[in-house]
């Protein structure tokens, strides 16, 4: 498991219960355990955790990708010489293109997999305040079908509720959606993902850039009608208490994927 952001840790402890994990971060965690609180609880530290400078993958690993975008050119740079055939990457970054973006490095050789992940959580350092029942995506390319099959099993069993995508392009459109939405408003009024459905003037606005995204979907040839507007607002309801990524980030300092989210759509 590559990132130890929000999304690293969780699936880091979720799948440490079933499987050997190993967390690989920039900086040191020796020691780090996960407490999860909410609509989860427990505290895990049944894992592994390295650095990126002493990483070594198994030649039949499965690498969990979840660094930011823009940090994703740099990991797989890294790793390539690792990876194989027999080594499955998950993308599991927001934006579009991703996967196009990972095969521009690591070409066909290695099996890609997009996961998209709906999860409500909050995080304070190790601390992650859960929210709802995590919700997944997953695709790939006919080629890599088993490998995903595969990840997809591994994911439930993990207890995440996981639809395969009729395509890659499908997937991340559908997850891209729900992020331009919340990642634009709600930074914009410096708030939690609630405000989009707690504010009038937010849900205006959410109503008028659903259907603009739709629109320029459509232009690409994309069709993404079967995501409802009803179903949108419902996924914001699961992480309504939330502060999306843009807006920690904004407040941090750090860059942002927006340019992965609306600056490819």
């Amino acid at each position: 498991m590559i990132g130890g952001g929000a999304l690293g840790m969780y699936l880091t402890a979720k799948l440490s219960f079933h499987h050997d994990v190993t967390l690989i971060t920039r900086r040191s965690t020796a020691g780090l355990k996960i407490q999860l609180e909410g609509e989860e609880s427990g505290t895990v530290s049944k894992f592994q955790t390295s650095t990126w400078d002493q990483v070594s993958i198994p030649a039949e690993a499965i690498l969990f990708i979840c660094t930011k975008a823009y940090d994703l050119d740099l990991v797989l740079k890294q790793v390539e010489s690792n990876l194989s055939r027999t080594t499955t990457v998950v993308l599991c970054q927001n934006g579009l293109g991703v996967h196009m973006q990972a095969a521009d490095i690591v070409g066909r050789r290695v099996p890609l997999i997009r996961l998209l992940s709906l999860i409500g959580i909050k995080s304070a350092g190790s601390k992650l305040q859960i929210s709802g029942k995590p919700q997944s995506t997953i695709a790939s390319i006919p080629e890599d079908a088993k490998e995903c099959g595969l990840v997809k099993e591994l994911l439930i069993e993990a207890g995440f509720s996981v639809t395969t995508a009729p395509s890659l392009v499908i997937a991340e459109w559908e997850k891209a959606i729900v992020n331009i939405v919340v990642n634009s408003i709600a930074t914009l009024a410096d708030a939690p993902n609630g405000i989009i459905l707690e504010d009038t003037k937010c849900k205006v606005l959410a109503e008028r850039a659903i259907s603009e995204i739709r629109m320029v979907a459509g232009a690409e040839g994309i069709e993404i009608s079967n995501l409802s507007d009803n179903e949108i607002f419902r996924r914001i309801e699961n992480s309504k208490s939330n502060i999306n990524s843009t807006l920690s980030d904004f407040r941090a300092g750090r860059p942002t994927e927006l340019e992965y989210m609306i600056g490819r759509a």
